[in-house]
This record gives C-alpha cells, structure tokens and sequence, in this order.
C-alpha cells in the first residue's frame, strides 16, 4: 500500500477513537523520522490573494498533541475523503503523487482539510500534515453499505485472479487469490478494526516489480490492453471505497 495513505489511514483511526473516547495515540513510526501538524493562520487566503507575506503555524509535532487540538476545539467527528483521479494507479508508487487522499476534520460551525507530505531525510521519513482548507459548511461522506461493497471488492480480485490466468501471469493470478482468500477468510467485518483489514488487503499497485510493471505487456501481446485497465482501475478503486466505508461509520 503507498505509504502516505496508510499513514493517513493510522492518523484518522487514532483520532476517531481518541474523539470517541479511546485512548489511541501510537503510530506505527518505525519508518518516520518526524510528525509534523501545520496550519495556515487566519487570513492567509486573503493575504495571498493581496500578494502579502503569509505564516504558518505548528499545531502539533505527534500525535497526541494534534488529538488534543481536536479536541479542545471541539472536534466532532474524523473522516477520510479518497477521490481517485484516472492515472492516481500509475502515481501510486511516489512520493506525493496523489492529490485526492485527505482527511476532513468537522468542527461545529466548519470542517478543516488536512493532506500529508512525505519528504525522504535519506534514513527515513519526515511527515507533515498542512491544513489546505477551513470552510464554514459540514462535510457529508458518501454513504455506502459496507458489506455490499467488501463483496465488491473479493469480486474485483476474483476478476484479476482469472484475467492474470489469460496473460500467463501465474504469480499474479496466486497473488490475487491469496488477497481474495483473506478478505474471506474474515469472520465479522464490522467488528473489525481498520488495521487489521489492512492487514488483510493485497495490494498489487506500485513500480517496480509490481501489478503497473511487466503485466501490462503480457496483456498488450494478447490484444488485452483495455480489459486490463478496466479490470486494475475496478481493483484500485474499490480498495479506495471499502477503506472509507470501514473508516467513516
């Protein structure tokens, strides 16, 4: 999985349940070297419009000082928001190559959007959460029958499965079934914490050695280009909907 998105996945499920009233405030940090939480002071949209100097301001250097920021403003609710733009699957594999992954936090007047940026020290990870926008509306999550679209997702690997079959691609097609397998192997899905959903999922998209990388010709010499675009984008997409189903319950 792309790294920034499983790092945001950790940082709205710590928060959700801190709001929730659970005590969460680790992170896997084992490949992060620095957590940074900034915000724009107030005014700074008209600042920039008017060409004069804006400032930032550092809300939180971990977790648990940004929870009690949500909290002491009284935060309501976490969500993550995942629009999926056409070539996000051939981005996937870099460092702030996806727009789209954000987390919405809702106040009771407004909501604030916050989006990550990775920047590799040369030994591990620095992270930074920039708040890109504070709007005075509420958010309203797309809703979505958690179960229906988990069947979805075991469909879209069972498609893959069969497909990696047709291009002579046995690795993959073993891959597929192996991530199908697991999504079926779990009992009671809402009962399930994020994480171990995670745990859970097969993710095939990236560079190198990846999904993105020889089976795309194996699929051209058999005339299969288009099929193995729809049927990769349905996977992609998918994986993006079941994480925001699970997440904003």
């Amino acid at each position: 999985m792309n790294g920034q998105l499983h790092h945001l996945i950790q940082v709205v499920d710590t928060c959700s349940k801190y709001l929730n009233g659970k005590s969460q405030n680790v992170l896997d940090d084992k490949h992060y070297s620095s957590l940074v939480f900034i915000k724009q002071n107030e005014n700074t949209i008209i600042k920039k419009l008017m060409g004069k100097p804006t400032s930032e301001l550092v809300i939180a250097t971990k977790i648990s000082e940004f929870q009690k920021y949500l909290e002491n403003n009284k935060c309501k609710k976490v969500y993550i928001h995942l629009s999926v733009e056409e070539d996000d699957i051939n981005l996937s594999a870099y460092a702030n190559g996806i727009a789209g992954q954000l987390m919405v936090c809702e106040f009771n007047n407004y909501i604030e959007i916050w989006r990550n940026s990775f920047n590799y020290n040369g030994e591990k990870w620095d992270v930074v959460y920039y708040m890109i926008d504070r709007s005075n509306k509420q958010y309203k999550p797309v809703k979505r029958n958690l179960k229906e679209e988990y069947i979805k997702l075991i469909n879209c690997y069972e498609s893959l499965e069969e497909f990696a079959l047709l291009i002579e691609q046995k690795y993959w097609a073993e891959f597929f079934e192996k991530g199908k397998r697991n999504l079926l192997d779990i009992p009671d899905l809402e009962r399930n914490e994020i994480n171990k959903v995670i745990q859970n999922i097969k993710w095939p998209f990236g560079g190198m050695g990846s999904w993105n990388d020889s089976p795309p010709y194996s699929a051209h010499e058999k005339g299969l280009d288009e099929d193995f675009k729809v049927k990769s984008n349905m996977l992609y997409n998918q994986l993006h909907v079941v994480i925001e189903a699970i997440l904003n319950m």
